[in-house]
């Protein structure tokens, strides 16, 4: 740092502030009064305004969509589904006044957003053949429940320290699906 620089937060405090991920996602233009059309979709899904906060309707769902895709890309519809499951528990369980990026870029929360930005994620994620699989989940309140309620999930074989003691209350594809606080 040279002189007359201030020292960011991240550099004073060794630690990246919890509301800095969310400041970094991309503006979303004026809310539209009505369903929303998404050409990349297939053939035109139409979304349902009340299904995400009014505001950052755009951007939510395409942050939603890409961790969707890189938690779940591999998984197929039903892993997506239920990874899309726990993401609206969670923001459940937060409050109703928790938007959905505030809830998907909680500090290691979901790997995808480990080690990049929701912009960068977003924008490779695009690139990817499930891409318009998972903005289609995403564009839908979730309603299935391959889940159970889980509110964790984690890759079978490779169960993190927050799993001990958590019996699975869930399988699909190779992901294991823990509840770890009440319901």
């Amino acid at each position: 740092m040279t002189r007359g620089q201030t020292a960011s937060p991240e550099t004073r405090t060794g630690q990246i502030p919890p509301d800095s991920r969310a400041s970094r996602l991309p503006k979303s233009p004026a809310v539209p009064s009505g369903p929303v059309r998404v050409s990349s979709a297939p053939r035109n899904v139409q979304i349902p305004s009340n299904s995400l906060p009014p505001r950052q309707v755009a951007s939510e769902l395409e942050l939603v969509a890409a961790v969707l895709c890189g938690e779940a890309r591999g998984e197929g519809r039903q892993g997506m589904e239920a990874v899309w499951e726990v993401i609206c528990e969670r923001r459940r369980k937060a409050g109703e006044n928790q938007t959905l990026a505030s809830v998907l870029t909680r500090p290691a929360h979901f790997s995808c957003l480990n080690r990049t930005t929701p912009a960068a994620l977003i924008v490779r994620m695009k690139q990817e053949s499930q891409w318009a699989l998972a903005l289609q989940i995403a564009s839908q309140p979730s309603h299935t429940r391959h889940a159970h309620n889980a509110d964790h999930y984690a890759i079978m074989g490779k169960l993190p320290y927050w799993a001990v003691g958590h019996r699975p209350v869930a399988r699909v594809g190779r992901h294991c699906f823990c509840r770890l606080s009440p319901a």
